[in-house]
C-alpha cells in the first residue's frame, strides 16, 4: 500500500468517526488525489508516485498537450523516475540510495518495453544533511 493509500484510508476513518466533516473530507481526498503538475507549451508536466514499495519514489512524466487525463492509448512519456535503491549492483558505494532515471529519448508507439538512458546515483547525501 503506497503513502497516499495509507492516507486515503486514514481519511476515511477519520470521517466516519466524526472526526472530519464531509466537506473537510472532499477537499483532504481531492488534495490527495490530484498529481502536482506544470503546464509547459509541449504538454503537462506530471509527477506520480511509484508503487513499488521496495523503491518508494516518483516519476516525472509528460502528458499530450491538452489533456487533463492520461489519454486511452497514449500513455504519458516518461522523462525521470527518482527512488530509493538498494540492491543496485553498480551503486558507488554498495549502499542504499537514490538514483535517478532518465529517459533521455522519447519512446516511439508501440515500440515495447520503455529503457532508460541515463542513469544517476546521488551521492553525498548523508554528508549534506550532517550539522
Amino acid at each position: 500500500m503506497t503513502a497516499k493509500e495509507k492516507a486515503i484510508e486514514v481519511a476515511k476513518s477519520l470521517r466516519s468517526a466524526g472526526g472530519l466533516s464531509q466537506e473537510e473530507f472532499d477537499t483532504l481526498l481531492a488534495g490527495l488525489m490530484s498529481e502536482p503538475r506544470a503546464v509547459t507549451p509541449l504538454g503537462t508536466l506530471v509527477v506520480k508516485e511509484a508503487t513499488d514499495p521496495e523503491h518508494p519514489g516518483f516519476y516525472i512524466d509528460l502528458r499530450k498537450p491538452g489533456c487533463d487525463s492520461e489519454p486511452e492509448g497514449m500513455p504519458d512519456a516518461p522523462l525521470a523516475m527518482v527512488e530509493f535503491c538498494q540492491d543496485e549492483g553498480d551503486s558507488p558505494d554498495g549502499e542504499p540510495n537514490l538514483i535517478t532515471r532518465v529517459w533521455g529519448v522519447a519512446p516511439q508507439k508501440d515500440s515495447g518495453a520503455v529503457e532508460y538512458t541515463d542513469r544517476i546515483f546521488h551521492q553525498g547525501l548523508s554528508k549534506y544533511f550532517e550539522g
